[in-house]
């Protein structure tokens, strides 16, 4: 599961979102993830990716969680992460209910 420091990154970025400033809260979460996938910090940049697009999706931000969430498959691809059949089928769910 993700860390503290994730968790309080995905914290603050909350924060922006219930104020509205979703493009704010997007693009700081795509360039600390991009910096974690950098440094090859896989399950960090995962679970700020996870974190980040499930709150936008919930937020109604189809563009920006979907935006977070391609990413995120493209870092579990990088990472050489092993996605199976129950990673896809929450991260679809994750996308369609929102």
């Amino acid at each position: 599961m993700a860390s503290a420091k994730i968790q309080k990154i995905i914290a603050r970025q909350q924060e922006k979102i219930s104020e509205g400033q979703f493009y704010e809260a997007h693009q700081q979460l795509r360039v600390i993830a991009a910096r974690y996938v950098k440094s090859e910090s896989w399950d960090a940049a995962i679970g700020l990716l996870y974190g980040g697009a499930l709150a936008l999706l919930k937020a109604g931000q189809g563009a920006s969680g979907g935006d977070l969430a391609m990413f995120l498959v493209d870092v579990l691809g990088k990472g050489g992460k092993d996605v199976g059949i129950g990673e896809k089928s929450m991260l679809l769910s994750r996308v369609v209910v929102g």
